[in-house]
């Protein structure tokens, strides 16, 4: 990564945009914004929800562009108070959002200001981690690509993605009779129902073990209840679970699935989203993976993702647009030390020039 996009990446990490702050991820979107037209690159601003979306073309005019790249520029909450101080150490940056996604993010800038002339576009946008629906809404405003969109945000040794499970988001809902916690016999305890509804749930679900199983999952993710004090035996008790699903259309069978094996009826949908599938035997997919074979010395292999990018809100609108997840080599999101490997992006940008041509 050439000096001044490392400059520009400590910039973005400095902003600390976590995704609730919308002022802090705003300020991160200027930052990209005044960066990508002082280096000739078209940048077209969306506001949405208030957040400021940017749509960067190398194309003089219009939405769309042969290759569509995605990165987002918000981040999760910070571990410690100075994680948003970006720090060089042997070859890697350490910061929240080196890897995920701040610096992916820097590394498309790096491809779009490199190859001007070029059908290539970006979606910067501001809201990934939360659900990505600044995603979806460019999309729906018809920014798009019509050869191929390369996600990056994931990094896989010597391979790409090109498959992501979906992702349903449920409430189960016991129902019982509230009453003083003094007399429990008098009340049914919804809590006590919830309980004993997931431990079937639990039980008969059984989970993969493995990346290697492709398989649903469901997990816990938390529970409310109508309780008002420590005394009171609540009426209702919820649990959230988070499920990541294999084929799509499956969202009311696994409704029912999870009916059945709690034996509770008040089970709803929250929000969902599709899951992602690219033939591996597309020219695109292909073209990239000769590429970086030729760049790498090594075979780029296919791996399929438990996770979620924004590459579920295109497969959903364009479901027959090749996609390939890739990433600069990272580690440890989310944590502490965060960090982004700053010779491995140099890689990728070579080979996403090239899949240009």
């Amino acid at each position: 990564m050439k000096q001044e996009f490392i400059e520009l990446l400590k910039q973005l990490i400095a902003c600390a945009p976590v995704s609730a702050d919308i002022p802090a991820v705003n300020r991160a979107s200027a930052i990209m914004e005044d960066f990508l037209r002082s280096h000739g690159v078209r940048v077209v601003r969306e506001v949405i929800d208030g957040r400021n979306t940017l749509y960067a073309s190398l194309l003089p005019e219009g939405k769309e562009t042969a290759v569509l790249f995605n990165a987002h520029l918000d981040v999760v909450p910070l571990s410690t108070p100075d994680q948003n101080q970006a720090v060089i150490q042997n070859g890697r940056l350490y910061g929240r959002g080196a890897g995920d996604c701040l610096g992916q993010a820097v590394v498309i800038a790096q491809i779009l200001c490199a190859n001007p002339g070029k059908s290539a576009a970006a979606i910067f946008t501001t809201n990934e981690e939360i659900g990505g629906s600044t995603t979806a809404e460019m999309l729906k405003r018809g920014y798009r690509g019509t050869r191929g969109a390369i996600i990056l945000d994931a990094w896989f040794e010597n391979a790409v993605a090109c498959a992501e499970k979906g992702m349903m988001d449920v409430q189960i809902t016991a129902h019982g009779k509230g009453g003083h916690a003094a007399h429990p016999w008098e009340a049914i305890n919804a809590i006590d129902l919830l309980m004993e509804g997931y431990r079937k749930l639990h039980l008969a679900w059984q989970n993969p073990t493995s990346e290697a199983n492709w398989e649903d999952t469901v997990a816990a993710t938390g529970i409310t209840c109508s309780s008002t004090a420590h005394n009171v035996i609540p009426e209702t008790a919820s649990l959230c679970c988070n499920i990541r699903f294999v084929q799509p259309g499956t969202e009311a069978e696994i409704i029912k699935k999870i009916q059945t094996l709690t034996g509770l009826d008040d089970v709803k949908l929250l929000n969902s989203c599709v899951p992602v599938f690219c033939n591996e035997e597309n020219e695109f997919l292909q073209s990239y993976r000769r590429i970086a074979k030729k760049i790498t010395g090594q075979e780029c292999g296919i791996q399929r993702m438990h996770g979620a990018t924004d590459a579920r809100h295109i497969a959903a609108l364009y479901p027959e647009l090749p996609i390939v997840v890739t990433g600069a080599h990272h580690g440890n999101i989310h944590n502490t030390d965060e960090w982004l490997d700053l010779d491995d992006t140099d890689t990728i940008i070579r080979i996403c020039s090239e899949v240009l041509e």
